[in-house]
Formats: structure tokens, sequence, C-alpha cells
């Protein structure tokens, strides 16, 4: 193949993708996630555990009790418990403890943003809700030099696509 077909070739591969994205995008979550995967920056961190999602019993005790307006997620690590509270709505801050508690500095990420916060001396913390679906929390400092570096995973905060 010579230079000039290799130049074709690329130029209906292009027109190619643009046909696609229009005919059969990629579905906004499933970006959203690739991307969100891409920047896990902490690759050094202890990933936590997803321990308790009250969406998910919400959902299996269907009919048993009502669901409240706010979702629990509590997630685990070898020295440090994460529990998070979410709010139904979208513009109510998150607020979450730590256990045992302690001072620290968290990251709270979502998609392409961040935002820094302090847990006070009893592991209290809370920050404004930020845009996209999904978040995730990375405990950069123990203020008492225990359970630092610590990650949860990824989650989304729709109570809807716990269940999809």
């Amino acid at each position: 193949m010579n230079r000039e077909q290799v130049e074709r070739a690329e130029a209906h591969l292009i027109k190619l993708a643009a046909v696609a994205a229009v005919v059969d995008p990629v579905p906004a979550a499933d970006l959203e996630a690739a991307i969100v995967a891409l920047d896990f920056r902490s690759m050094d961190a202890e990933l936590a555990r997803l321990v308790f999602d009250s969406a998910l019993d919400d959902l299996e005790l269907a009919g048993v009790r009502s669901t409240g307006n706010s979702r629990q997620l509590t997630f685990e690590a070898t020295d440090l418990v994460v529990e998070l509270e979410v709010d139904v709505h979208a513009d109510s801050p998150l607020v979450g403890q730590l256990v045992p508690p302690g001072s620290a500095e968290i990251e709270i990420r979502s998609l392409g943003t961040s935002v820094m916060v302090e847990a006070d001396e009893r592991g209290r913390f809370w920050a404004p809700r930020l845009p996209g679906r999904l978040v995730s929390l990375h405990i950069k400092r123990r203020h008492d030099a225990r359970a630092e570096g610590i990650a949860t995973p990824w989650v989304s905060l729709q109570p809807s696509s716990a269940y999809d």
C-alpha cells in the first residue's frame, strides 16, 4: 500500500467513525465510566470495599418498609470505615464520617473534577455535590497517621442506576 492509499483509507475510517457516532453513539454512562476509570490517579491507594448500600437493601425489602429521602453507603478498608449519606436531591451536599474518628484530608472526585474537604476530629465531613453521576473518595492523609491512602470504588449517586 502506498502513502496515497493509506491517506484515503484513513479518510474513509474518519468518515465511518463520524457516521457510527451518529447512528450508534456510545451511551453517556459508558463513556463517563471509561473516562473515570482512566482518571483513577491513586493506583497505590488501598481500595475500600462497598459493604452496604441502602439503595440495594431497599430494593430487596421493597414492600416491607418505605424508602427514605437519603441513601447510605458504607465502605470498609483494613483500618478504616467510610460512611456516606447521599440525599436524593441533586443539589444536596454529601455528608460522611470516618470510623474510627479523626481528622483527615479527603478528596472527593467526580468526572473531571474534585474537591478537597477536611474531616473534623470526630471524622465528620461534608462536601457540595459534584457534577456527574459517579463519585469516589480518596482519604489522602489522616492526621493521626493511621489509614491514609485509601480510596473508595466509583459509585453512582443516582439510586436508579444501582439497579440497571
